[in-house]
């Protein structure tokens, strides 16, 4: 009876301080910390990590003086999610990672870094790193390895437990919608996982398919001749966009799986009152295969007008008037709709007569994503405002697409639109009225006049206004005026022809209307399509800045056109930085209002440094 009150009494106090635990682990604090060796060889290569469990900004490195820097900084994010007894905590860590290699045999320090989380500046503490001739010492790893060897640790089977990367084709045009479905299987019960590393996608265009807010579909399969669980973890779409062979990168994932495992039994009563198995939570790195995708090239010849839009599209275009007043807006809209890379399509261009003025297009997306892949519309609008009366044509275009299921090309030319444009109210011009007959001119009561009683400013009649100096000061003027007029619309219509530079000077315009569209995803509070909105103004801004057709779009592009204009490495690694953690953020747990505050303000202090940065190189 003793025995059996002292086991109920260890129990309860072992619950008590589970719970303890528990809720002291609900209010972790910020940690930012930094990892590293304490003696390293010299002429060796060693790695130091930085780490932080929240979203923080303007982080500041130490200078690594003593050593070389081979690699880095290299970012790194994971994420977990724990559901125990109903209740569900969120746990991260973001690592920023360097590896350096050693100088001269001496001692040096690894200065203090910092971060700021919520308006608070964390530092990590000095570290000092001594290099030594030959091996460093390993006292300290074999006291590890020692109480490894008297507390064995379980290992999990690599059949037991591991992830796939399953691509829908092997073979794709490029711009072909591709999708990868991340699999895990697995025999044991997993406790959380996280999902360390993104898989980089270099010469891809990708798009996440999977809901974040629901949990993994699971369901039973046998892969070669034995039965697994198996979970859907992610599945994304991907186009590529320059021909040859590409590769995705593995996906790299953190897990914690239970085994179950016979104890030591010391005595007879632990064999009579103790489980014989004790279950032992064991923590597992898995990464996915690569992906290799041969990516064949557009068939030849590529007729006139093709822009490397891929997909099964249908098209419209329509116009709202065609008889209209100076100064009246009108409205033409060219509406794509189908399967493929519908975000990716460039507008049009429309041939618009140069007595309009003509607004940049106003794109309007209606995309639905789901685990088939994207579909939807793209809708270009053009306002259009004609300023001088007459009768003008637009006219048509080739829409050309390329649609891989067929391996052809199609076409579809959009309607002539013919317009007439009578004057409005304002509108004012100086024009010289002239007669055909001047039959048509008459006096009315020209046979009597009435005896004019005011007093006039007579000139001598010996004095003629020709030829005098007001005569061809006049004409003069008349002359420059109308000489600057033509120069003025030349250069409106030279500009207006020059794609790149409209291109350009549009850019900052462009990324401002985003930024305003991804603020109203903030506000609504749908961070799939804020992260999205906010990768797109970035894509979008330095593709319009340098020129880079949205089919062309890569980390390396990007890189190689800004160091063409002479942009700083700084400038061009914090735009890197905020791409790559675009992609994360979107898997980030926690409170998703100041991560989307942090993220919109760093965007927009990118734009404004490049928009300086290449204004002062143009200066």
């Amino acid at each position: 009876m003793i025995v059996f009150n002292f086991i109920k009494y260890k129990k309860i106090g072992l619950l008590f301080i589970a719970l303890a635990l528990f809720m002291l682990s609900g209010n972790a604090q910020v940690r930012f910390t930094l990892n590293a060796p304490a003696q390293v060889a010299e002429g060796s290569q060693f790695r130091i990590s930085f780490s932080v469990n929240a979203q923080g900004s303007n982080i500041r490195m130490p200078s690594f003086s003593g050593f070389s820097v081979i690699s880095g900084p290299n970012q790194s994010q994971s994420s977990s999610t724990q559901i125990i007894n109903g209740q569900t905590s969120n746990s991260m860590e973001i690592s920023f990672s360097y590896i350096l290699e050693t100088g001269k045999i001496g001692k040096y320090t690894i200065g203090q870094a910092s971060i700021q989380v919520n308006g608070q500046i964390y530092k990590t503490t000095a570290h000092n790193i001594e290099v030594v001739k030959g091996n460093p010492k390993q006292t300290q790893a074999r006291g590890n390895q020692q109480q490894q060897q008297q507390q064995p640790q379980a290992t999990i089977s690599a059949n037991d437990l591991f992830l796939r990367a399953i691509p829908s084709k092997s073979a794709a045009y490029q711009g072909e919608e591709v999708l990868i479905l991340y699999k895990l299987y697995f025999t044991i019960p997993i406790v959380q996982y996280g999902m360390s590393k993104l898989p980089s996608s270099t010469g891809f265009w990708s798009n996440e398919l999977t809901d974040k807010k629901l949990a993994p579909r699971q369901y039973s399969e046998s892969y070669n001749g034995k039965n697994y669980n198996v979970a859907d973890l992610r599945k994304i779409a991907v186009y590529p966009q320059k021909s040859g062979k590409l590769t995705i990168n593995p996906l790299n994932m953190d897990l914690i799986a239970q085994l179950r495992q016979q104890r030591q039994q010391r005595n007879f009563w632990d064999n009579f009152f103790s489980d014989p198995f004790s279950v032992q939570n064991v923590k597992k790195e898995l990464n996915s295969n690569s992906v290799n995708i041969q990516v064949l090239p557009y068939p030849e010849p590529k007729p006139e007008g093709f822009n490397n839009a891929v997909g099964n599209y249908t098209v419209t275009c329509n116009i709202d008037k065609t008889k209209a007043k100076t100064n009246d807006a009108i409205s033409i809209s060219l509406t794509v709709s189908g399967k493929g890379n519908l975000r990716l399509l460039d507008p049009p261009a429309f041939e618009f007569p140069s007595d309009f003025e003509v607004y940049d297009p106003k794109i309007n997306d209606k995309i639905v994503t789901s685990l088939s892949g994207i579909s939807g519309s793209r809708t270009f609008e053009y306002l259009i405002i004609p300023r001088n009366p007459g009768k003008f044509t637009i006219k048509s275009i080739d829409f050309v697409s390329f649609n891989p299921a067929t391996k052809s090309y199609n076409s579809y030319k959009t309607p002539t639109f013919n317009l007439e444009i009578e004057k409005g109210n304002g509108y004012s011009a100086t024009t010289a009225s002239s007669m055909s007959n001047q039959k048509d001119i008459k006096y009315l009561g020209s046979d009597i006049r009435f005896i004019k009683k005011d007093n006039y400013n007579l000139s001598d009649k010996d004095s003629v206004f020709y030829f005098s100096l007001n005569y061809f000061l006049i004409l003069l003027s008349v002359f420059v005026i109308f000489v600057a007029l033509i120069i003025y619309f030349r250069k409106q219509i030279t500009m207006r022809k020059d794609l790149v530079l409209m291109r350009n000077k549009r850019a900052s315009k462009l990324a401002h209307k985003r930024l305003s569209k991804a603020q109203g995803f903030m506000k609504s509070m749908k961070k799939d399509d804020f992260f999205i909105e906010i990768s797109q103004v970035i894509w979008g801004f330095v593709a319009d800045k340098c020129n880079i057709p949205l089919s062309q779009l890569s980390m390396e592009t990007i890189r190689i056109e800004l160091e063409k204009i002479n942009t700083d490495s700084a400038t061009i690694n914090d735009f890197e930085l905020l791409l790559n953690d675009c992609e994360f953020a979107r898997f980030t747990p926690g409170d998703p209002i100041d991560l989307m505050h942090q993220f919109y303000d760093r965007a927009f202090n990118a734009i404004i440094t490049l928009e300086k940065s290449m204004k002062n190189l143009i200066a």
